[in-house]
Formats: structure tokens, sequence, C-alpha cells
């Protein structure tokens, strides 16, 4: 089978109205929480759980063509160490955060979008991207597993569970 086309195009104020009403979704919005901090811009410099934001948060829309109607939204926050000075240095890593819109999962769409994500220029310089997932987000754990992306540790973070996960780069998948 043929996987679907996807396009991420920048992710712009008119998307909002797509995905506000996939955060409708009580698992949409149980995985992801709360969408205005996945909106909310962050000072480039500050301080996240896992090092100091590089730049600001990445965000594309994934659509079947350009102009397409929207199935998915991601956002990529990176972030590094600092040096002496203060800047944000390399390596640089990339927390990762995938909704697709949930009358739309299915037929690999997420599998797809996952695949247009890693060949996002923007994305080349990073050593590593990943994330957590839910460990009741059975579609996504089986997305990552088709992927080849191997779950990591598992860890609680309130009343919630995930599986910590690493995206392994292109060069280092294609090698």
């Amino acid at each position: 089978m043929q996987p679907p086309a996807v396009v991420l195009t920048e992710y712009a104020p008119e998307d909002r109205s797509a995905l506000e009403l996939w955060w409708k979704n009580a698992a949409v919005a149980g995985y992801l929480g709360d969408l205005g901090r996945l909106l909310r811009e962050s000072e480039v410099g500050s301080r996240m759980t896992d090092g100091y934001i590089a730049r600001p948060t990445l965000r594309w829309m994934a659509r079947p063509s350009p102009t397409g109607e929207p199935f998915g939204f991601i956002a990529v926050q990176v972030t590094g160490d600092r040096d002496a000075s203060y800047a944000v240095v390399p390596p640089l890593s990339g927390g990762v955060n995938i909704a697709i819109d949930p009358l739309r999962c299915g037929g690999g769409l997420g599998p797809a979008t996952m695949k247009a994500l890693l060949a996002q220029p923007e994305l080349a310089d990073l050593a590593t991207l990943g994330g957590a997932v839910d460990v009741t987000n059975l579609p996504c754990l089986k997305m990552l597993l088709k992927l080849g992306i191997s779950r990591g540790a598992l860890r609680g973070s309130g009343r919630k569970v995930f599986f910590d996960f690493v995206i392994p780069r292109t060069s280092e998948r294609d090698e």
C-alpha cells in the first residue's frame, strides 16, 4: 500500500480553528495537554527541563497537498546547552508533539507525517529528536514501532505514565 502524501506547511493563525476542533477530543487533549502551551512562544535562552531554548518553536501543519485541508499538527521545541557567554550551543535536541485529526486517524497518516518531519531541513542540525508517549496512546506506540523507533524508559509525571523515545537522525539511519 502506498503511504499517504504529506506536505508540511508552516503553522499560521488561520490553522488554529482546526486545532481547537481537534482539541475538543478528550484523547487529543489528554495526550498533548493544553493547546495554548503548544502555541505560546517561549523566550530563546530561557530554561526548560532538558536544556535551554535554542530557537523559536517550530510548528507545521500536515496536509495532503500545499493547499489541502490539514490533518495533522507538529510542534518541535529545540533546546541545547549554554556556553560561558550564555549562548545556547550544540548539541541540540528537539522535543516533538504531534496531533492527528481524530476523525482521520488510521490509514498511515501518523507514520507518513513522522517521515515528513524527519525530512525537514530545519531539523538537520539536531543531534536527537524525541518525546514522550502516554502509555495509553496505543496508536502512537504502534506507529513508533512500525517506524523502527523503540520506546525508552517508562516514567511518571503527575497521574500519567509515559514512554520516552528518541528518533534516530536520518544520517544515523542511512549508514
